[in-house]
């Protein structure tokens, strides 16, 4: 979802993943051309993405042994 938000608006889907001073760079990178914030945007989210599959990776594993 934020993915297709990141294709209209890169700052935006930046900010929606909870990445304040990442938006602010990245807002910069979108104002001098699209493409660099564009894959600024989707880096980013792909670090929020894997942090958050990795914490519930981790929920389970404790769940497990607890």
């Amino acid at each position: 979802m934020l993915t297709l938000v990141a294709l209209v608006c890169p700052p935006l889907a930046v900010s929606l993943a909870g990445r304040p001073s990442q938006a602010a760079k990245n807002i910069i990178l979108t104002a001098f051309f699209y493409v660099p914030g564009l894959l600024h945007a989707l880096a980013v989210l792909e670090k929020y993405n894997i942090e958050r599959r990795n914490h519930s990776l981790l929920q389970a594993v404790a769940g497990y042994y607890a």
